[in-house]
């Protein structure tokens, strides 16, 4: 039998999997290869990536394609959300293969539905968030008014082109399970499954009980207005209430696409954080610590921090966004609190106690790797696929936004 071909349509390039989104589709790329799948990657890029990343990802994928994201004073004016109406280059360039399968991860890539010489059998469309709520909690997080409105703006474009998106897509696989299970309550039609982030499951990073450091870890995307919001709402009423414990320290780390991180710095406690800007490695920052935290109080989807966490063997303290979508459940994987002195408190509980850390570590371990173990899941999903013998959605030519 020949090699199965399988096109994945990606928003981003993935390498190097610095960010939520890039993790995801690196992982998945890799477990596709590993799979036996013949992968051609088409990523849509601001900027061209760096020649050893683009040699990284050509090692894995048998032929990569980038597309040039456009912008226009004109696509203000439309109806399409500017996050799509950018990627329409995915409907011009030229696709000379045919393919089992196409992977359109997330609806900024849709325009690829409409390019004309797209041959392909199945379509998966990946759902990593109700895109038009990511957009309004992205709104509800920022400070500037002419971003809160572009926001707005958008959740609204959003709404109407998510609608459409939804009813020509058939096979729907959610990385968030609370957002699965929203879409099965409601009744919509079509093949869904829950598909979560590609991550590479590991044993934990020890299996003994660590030594206590003191040390409360936040990894995640610092350019992004909701991670921000959350670190400033523990700053400001959870980390004044930890500082008696001598050996307690805050470590915050994560991308930050070379936006200034002076509101951490300068802020006030800001000299008593470690800060880590855009670090190449994160595994020694989950090594040394003692506890995650996610103290996100806006955002839609799944967050791929707290499961990464998680996967890394440490215990977790999250609000309940941090917590959404994963389905890690309160007091037994993982430390719930949305309230700044229940945070503080679960954050002091663990922080005192080996025993609960190793206990909830350990249990969000297990969960992960038995929930999360997605080559698996890919593999039923395109083998259930091809076993339909095509009796799944070909390739709709609709103007899909």
């Amino acid at each position: 039998m020949s090699q199965r071909k399988i096109l994945v349509v990606s928003p981003d390039f993935p390498f190097p999997p610095n960010h939520g989104l890039r993790v995801d589709v690196w992982g998945r790329m890799l477990q596709l290869k590993e799979l036996g799948y013949s992968i051609h990657l088409i990523a849509t890029v601001k900027a061209a990536p760096s020649t050893d990343e683009l040699v990284t990802v050509e090692g894995v994928a048998d032929r990569v394609t980038l597309v040039d994201r456009v912008d226009s004073a004109f696509q203000a004016m439309r109806l399409t959300p500017h996050q799509i109406a950018v990627r329409n280059g995915l409907m011009r360039i030229t696709l000379e293969d045919s393919y089992d399968f196409l992977l359109i991860e997330g609806a900024a890539c849709i325009p690829i539905i409409d390019n004309k010489s797209l041959k392909c059998d199945n379509v998966l469309y990946r759902v990593h968030n109700i895109e038009h709520r990511y957009f309004v909690n992205l709104a509800m997080s920022s400070r500037s008014l002419l971003s809160k409105l572009y926001h707005l703006v958008e959740a609204a474009r959003f709404w109407r082109a998510e609608k459409k998106i939804f009813s020509l897509m058939d096979n729907l696989l959610f990385i968030s399970m609370d957002e699965l299970n929203r879409f099965s309550a409601e009744g919509q039609n079509g093949g869904y499954a829950f598909l979560p982030p590609a991550l590479d499951i590991v044993s934990p990073l020890s299996g003994d009980i660590r030594p206590s450091s003191g040390r409360v870890l936040f990894i995640g995307s610092l350019f992004m207005t909701n991670n921000r919001t959350g670190i400033e709402w523990y700053m400001r009423n959870v980390h004044a209430q930890l500082r008696d414990i001598p050996s307690y320290k805050l470590v915050v780390a994560g991308n930050t696409r070379s936006i200034s991180l002076d509101w951490l710095r300068n802020g006030p406690y800001g000299s008593e954080i470690e800060i880590h800007d855009s670090p190449a490695d994160l595994s020694k920052l989950y090594q040394s610590a003692d506890v995650f935290i996610n103290p996100m109080r806006f955002g839609a989807g799944m967050k791929v921090k707290t499961v990464e966490a998680a996967m890394k063997g440490l215990p977790i303290v999250s609000t309940s966004k941090g917590l959404e979508g994963t389905g890690l459940v309160d007091g037994v994987h993982i430390m719930h609190a949305d309230e700044p002195d229940h945070f503080a408190e679960a954050v002091r509980a663990l922080l005192n106690d080996s025993d609960k850390r190793q206990s909830l570590s350990s249990a969000a371990h297990e969960f992960i790797r038995r929930e999360y173990d997605t080559k698996t899941k890919t593999a039923n999903i395109l083998n259930t696929l091809i076993g339909e013998s095509g009796a799944v959605m070909q390739v709709h030519k609709a103007n899909a936004a």
